[in-house]
């Protein structure tokens, strides 16, 4: 986890494809939200597909040129991630959330949207916030929340880093499928 002491320059980011279902809208009108009272947040975008091009025409509508950059796909995720203070996941629809266990595993706090299998992964409040889907003001509130506390988000990324590896490593969940077949 980057050492930021204050909320200055601090870096949210995502990792996903880049389709509707994955809620990426919301997050940038939450980042309008909170640009009045931390004008050097930024938000990286990891991530390709269909929807980069509204994307773009909504950080042009709201003027965040300067603050979000698109990093396209991404082949080792974990060194991007190793930048970024806080992971988002605004998904209006989830699986399990993989690339959320891969934030927590390097340390990240989580916010992300409480649907599917994300409130199994993200414990809410302590390795994390879930807020509702498509909500940008619940989801301004609960990164203000974070980029306000940085012990928050120290405390919430170590309680995740042991939770992905405790609950969720790949031996565990080789061994739960094992069980399963058996």
């Amino acid at each position: 986890l980057k050492a930021s002491g204050t909320e200055s320059g601090i870096v949210m980011g995502v990792a996903c494809r880049l389709a509707p279902i994955k809620g990426i809208l919301y997050l940038i009108r939450a980042l309008a939200l909170l640009r009045e009272q931390f004008p050097t947040i930024r938000l990286e975008i990891a991530g390709s597909g269909p929807e980069r091009s509204a994307l773009e025409s909504e950080i042009e509508l709201f003027s965040l040129r300067d603050s979000v950059r698109f990093l396209g796909w991404q082949t080792d995720i974990h060194r991007v991630m190793a930048r970024w203070d806080i992971f988002v996941q605004p998904s209006l629809e989830e699986g399990f959330g993989i690339a959320t266990l891969e934030a927590m595993a390097v340390g990240l706090p989580v916010v992300a949207t409480a649907v599917g299998g994300l409130p199994e992964v993200v414990e809410n409040g302590r390795t994390g916030l879930l807020v509702p889907p498509s909500d940008p003001v619940a989801l301004t509130q609960h990164l203000r929340t974070m980029l306000l506390n940085r012990d928050l988000r120290l405390a919430m990324g170590a309680a995740g880093r042991v939770r992905a590896r405790e609950h969720f490593s790949t031996e565990r969940m080789v061994k739960a499928i094992s069980r399963m077949y058996d």
